[in-house]
């Protein structure tokens, strides 16, 4: 059987595929690029703030929800960052915001297990919001209450999922009982 490439049929239909070969592999090799900057970038700031030096000391508010969820009512901040697959993200920025004026209340990072906790955060409304790159951010409501009846020592899961889809990142409660531990 001839190779149809070979045939002299139709070149502008063989120059036409060869091209958009070459842009596919183009494109992805620049998306692979993009990931492995913006995964070393989150290493390097990793690895500023394990040795004891000053996080960034800004963070900029960022809501992408269209529609508000119920705040999470919480005793104190603390929780997980994982991607959709389940596995952990380290170095993931953490800001808590006033939930009227979007002021930076407090910021932190996840360490390597992509856990995180505020401490000395005044009970009132807030937002948690949560940023990394290639995962569109996270723009949680919760109302901090050490007196209210709530969900006393329940951690904050964020489920951080890739930007540029229809769907959002989000937080939730944890599902597990006992979360004490923090």
């Amino acid at each position: 059987m001839p190779n149809i490439w070979e045939r002299p049929v139709c070149p502008q239909v063989q120059q036409r595929v060869a091209a958009e070969a070459v842009r596919c592999a183009m494109l992805k090799h620049l998306f692979q690029i993009g990931l492995y900057v913006a995964f070393a970038a989150n290493l390097v700031a990793a690895a500023t703030s394990a040795q004891g030096q000053k996080l960034g000391d800004t963070m900029v508010y960022e809501n992408r929800n269209q529609i508000d969820p119920k705040p999470l009512k919480l005793h104190d901040v603390h929780g997980l960052a994982k991607a959709e697959d389940g596995s952990p993200i380290p170095a993931m920025n953490i800001g808590i915001f006033a939930d009227g004026t979007h002021a930076l209340i407090a910021l932190t990072r996840t360490d390597r297990n992509g856990e995180f906790s505020f401490s000395h955060v005044s009970a009132g409304r807030y937002r948690l919001v949560a940023e990394y790159a290639a995962f569109c951010t996270a723009n949680v409501p919760i109302l901090l209450d050490s007196r209210a009846r709530g969900h006393s020592g329940q951690a904050v899961e964020l489920h951080m999922r890739v930007g540029g889809l229809d769907v959002c990142s989000f937080g939730s409660l944890s599902r597990s009982a006992n979360q004490n531990d923090h």
